[in-house]
């Protein structure tokens, strides 16, 4: 008699919790086995059968015990869940509304449809948990102030270069609005950072356009030579930068 693995739908390879999906069969064929899942209408709950050395155990064995293998896959493909994220992005005209209120009357809304049994319909399926969120969407950082932040981040050193990789792959996979929520959070951080720093007084010798002979100075106070420097420039956009100093 030949043993044959049934991997039951829902197994994960990487992951010792869903070793209970694979059930060990004997049979003398797998015409058999093949016959018993086609009979049972058991196709949707079984991934793979495969043959496996003779020395393996067996759970089951065919055709004795046929409607024990049936309800055992049963059991296991019932516990399989899905996850599921609707995404519902309105925007309102207000005509004299308040956005506020609108917020709650969309929610009045969602709680009535989950209320009435429209998240599942007519079909099988139970709902296990679910969590909603109706508020007002705050306008993003641009694409531009998100790669400033993270170029920030690798220059300081709050990112190292091997971390990239794995960074990527975690925003990748968070939900929009997370995103958004901790680049604000780290845009603010910066930001405070940047007005706490103590500003110094500098001097910036340039030409006044390009080429002159004469040297003018520029007073100011800045975080540094390179912020002493953007202020020039901004006051002589012709001018050519020579050199910034503390005085």
């Amino acid at each position: 008699m030949s043993k044959y693995e049934m991997v039951v739908t829902g197994f994960n390879g990487g992951s010792d919790s869903t070793d209970d999906l694979i059930i060990w069969v004997a049979a003398e064929s797998l015409d058999i086995i093949e016959s018993m899942v086609a009979e049972k209408q058991l196709a949707g709950m079984v991934r793979t059968v495969g043959e496996v050395p003779e020395n393996f155990g067996e759970d089951y064995t065919l055709p004795a015990e046929a409607e024990a293998l049936e309800a055992r896959i049963r059991t296991l493909a019932s516990r399989q869940t899905t996850r599921v994220r609707l995404t519902l992005e309105v925007e309102y005209a207000l005509n004299g509304e308040m956005a506020e209120d609108m917020v709650s009357r969309l929610q009045r809304m969602c709680e009535h449809a989950i209320g009435n049994g429209m998240l599942t319909g007519e079909s099988a399926a139970e709902v296990e948990e679910y969590s909603m969120e109706v508020v007002v969407q705050e306008e993003p950082p641009s694409e531009d102030e998100v790669a400033d932040l993270m170029l920030r981040r690798i220059e300081d050193g709050s990112i190292g270069v091997e971390d990239i990789p794995m960074r990527l792959a975690r925003y990748g996979l968070m939900s929009p609005k997370a995103f958004v929520e901790e680049v604000q959070e780290r845009m603010e951080s910066y930001q405070a950072a940047d007005a706490d720093k103590e500003l110094k007084n500098y001097r910036v010798s340039l030409h006044e356009e390009a080429g002159d002979k004469f040297i003018i100075h520029f007073e100011c106070q800045a975080a540094d030579a390179e912020h002493a420097c953007e202020q020039a420039k901004d006051a002589y956009p012709n001018g050519e930068v020579l050199l910034a100093v503390l005085f």
